[in-house]
């Protein structure tokens, strides 16, 4: 899912004003990597580094069909295009005889 779909969607990113830093999600799922185009601007990187977590369980419902194991992650880049942080999550599923 692109973060502007979330937007789209009615993820709340917060109150945004003119002059903040500009911040990019890239999501890392199934071996490829979906670049945040538009970013979205944020008071701070702590802020930032909240998005990304928020972020995290709206990919994991995308991913109903988790055969065995699943890890996701959101790639936080800056204006600059430096990778700031990388939050991540993951899902293994198992049959329990």
């Amino acid at each position: 899912m692109a973060i502007s779909d979330l937007i789209s969607a009615g993820f709340h990113w917060g109150k945004v004003t003119a002059g903040m830093p500009r911040y990019f999600f890239d999501i890392v799922k199934g071996g490829g990597i979906e670049h945040d185009d538009l970013g979205v601007e944020l008071t701070s990187i702590i802020a930032a580094r909240a998005e990304a977590v928020s972020l995290l369980p709206y990919l994991l419902l995308e991913q109903r069909k988790v055969s065995a194991s699943c890890t996701l992650a959101v790639l936080l880049r800056d204006s600059s295009g430096k990778h700031r942080l990388q939050a991540s999550i993951s899902v293994e599923v198992g049959v329990i005889d």
